[in-house]
């Protein structure tokens, strides 16, 4: 029997109920007694009964998933976009609509304002899940975070991809493994700048996952590790990045190494090779358009790839598992890649 697709037909042949008791059954629908569910649903598992997802889909009301997005580096986030509307295309058929909010990037606290009234509108639209992803410091949040909860009462899923914003109240969060991210620069940077001074140019201490990046890059490093590690604030802020460089560059001369922890990062790079400073072994973050040239110009030593299509792509498969099925629930970290300049043409297309 298990070398066939069973059906509900074949339960009912099997334990001598109608099709219809076998659907109840196994659709926890309609009366019927808890022996006869009992006997139904064991008789399923014995005979290697699957459920078609597909068949259950388009007897259901559509379940509809809204996402809201904001960054300010747009390859990024557009990068995570591009997973989720692949994911979206696969679930079509299961009878999903999934609804992509995207908010232009000015500053995080008119973006957040305009995230809670998308959320709102979710809400008041009855959606069954919502993802989000928004780059703000801690201390911004907490509005979006009332927003969230209020969905929640609503029986509403809520996800984060990329940036765990909601600090333990989602459902479920895909990223990167942030702490791993930050130990992987560190040791990296060890080979080159062991005993000597370090920078760190980060997005902001207080975001979540800069905190994290931070954390990894501290639980690495012993205080022996590297003489002087100097931490920059930016806030992807390419004013406050030059002013950064600047900073280290003329009342740091003795750095040697410099990690930099945003998507943001290629442009730091370009900034730093304008200062002529080809001494200094950068380890950046991602890839994108300029990150191939400026691995091969050997401007960036090495960069930690932290797939967003994939974030992307895994958040809404994810969200609507546990919609539908109750799993997928708690965090889901991907494990970041290392990037040199011979093998950066093979994650072009990831």
């Amino acid at each position: 029997m298990k070398n066939k697709n069973v059906t509900i037909y074949d339960i009912a042949e099997k334990t001598n109920f109608s099709a219809v008791t076998v659907h109840r059954a196994l659709n926890n629908k309609g009366r019927i007694s808890e022996s006869t569910k009992k006997l139904i649903i064991e008789t399923a598992k014995e005979l290697g009964y699957k459920a078609n997802p597909a068949a259950q889909g388009l007897r259901r009301s559509t379940i509809k998933i809204g996402a809201i997005l904001f960054c300010p580096v747009d390859e990024y986030v557009n990068s995570i976009i591009e997973g989720i509307e692949f994911s979206a295309s696969e679930l079509e058929k299961f009878n999903v609509s999934v609804k992509i909010k995207k908010i232009p990037f000015s500053t995080s606290a008119e973006c957040l304002k305009k995230t809670c009234a998308e959320i709102d509108k979710f809400i008041d639209k009855n959606y069954n899940g919502i993802i989000l992803f928004v780059s703000s410091a801690v201390e911004e949040l907490a509005e979006m975070r009332a927003k969230a909860e209020r969905a929640k009462e609503k029986g509403i899923a809520v996800g984060t991809v990329a940036n765990d914003a909601l600090d333990g109240q989602a459902v479920l969060h895909v990223g990167i493994d942030a702490r791993k991210v930050g130990s992987m620069a560190a040791e990296m940077l060890e080979f080159t700048c062991k005993n000597k001074e370090i920078a760190i140019l980060s997005p902001g201490i207080t975001t979540p996952i800069s905190n994290d990046y931070l954390e990894g890059f501290r639980q690495y490093a012993s205080d022996s590790t590297f003489a002087k590690i100097h931490i920059f604030e930016h806030f992807d802020n390419k004013k406050l990045i030059k002013k950064s460089i600047d900073d280290m560059l003329t009342n740091f001369p003795n750095v040697s190494g410099v990690y930099i922890s945003s998507a943001i990062s290629t442009f730091a790079c370009q900034y730093i090779e304008k200062a002529n400073r080809r001494d200094l072994t950068v380890i950046t973050t991602d890839i994108l358009a300029e990150t191939s040239e400026l691995l091969k110009r050997k401007t960036a030593s090495a960069t930690l790839f932290q797939n967003p299509f994939k974030q992307g792509k895994e958040a809404v498969t994810h969200l609507y598992n546990y919609i539908t099925a109750g799993t997928d629930k708690g965090k889901h970290l991907i494990t970041p890649q290392i990037i040199l300049s011979s093998n950066v043409d093979s994650y072009l297309w990831e």
